[in-house]
């Protein structure tokens, strides 16, 4: 699961709980006005992330849903395959209208040789 945090919300240090349970996480992006957490639990249920500020003395909490939640490289695999499949269509109708072209200026040449 991938969380993106604004740092206006909440500042480092984080430290990820599931219930009373301390959660190792993986820090990957900090484009200085979010930060980019990789957290894998493995169990659902709810995910705390409390960082040294809190906004509102709320603590943040995301519904861990395995059924709803696909990681980022399932994602990037997706995407991957529906260019793949977008330039091979592309490069069919490419081809499919140049033997169109090249068909049509024989014909015609045969057709100017036989007047």
């Amino acid at each position: 699961m991938t969380t993106i945090i604004p740092l206006e919300l909440l500042s480092r240090p984080y430290n990820v709980f599931m219930g009373n349970e301390k959660m190792f996480f993986h820090e990957y992006i900090d484009n200085g006005t979010h930060v980019w957490l990789n957290i894998r639990p493995e169990n659902s249920g709810n995910v705390s992330i409390i960082g040294a500020t809190i906004s509102n003395d709320k603590i943040p909490t995301i519904q861990n849903n395995p059924s709803t939640s696909v990681s980022s490289t399932n994602q990037d695999i997706i995407v991957y395959i529906l260019l793949g499949i977008i330039v091979l269509i592309g490069f069919v109708v490419t081809l499919i209208i140049m033997r169109k072209k090249k068909s049509s200026g024989i014909s015609r040449g045969i057709k100017e040789n036989n007047t």
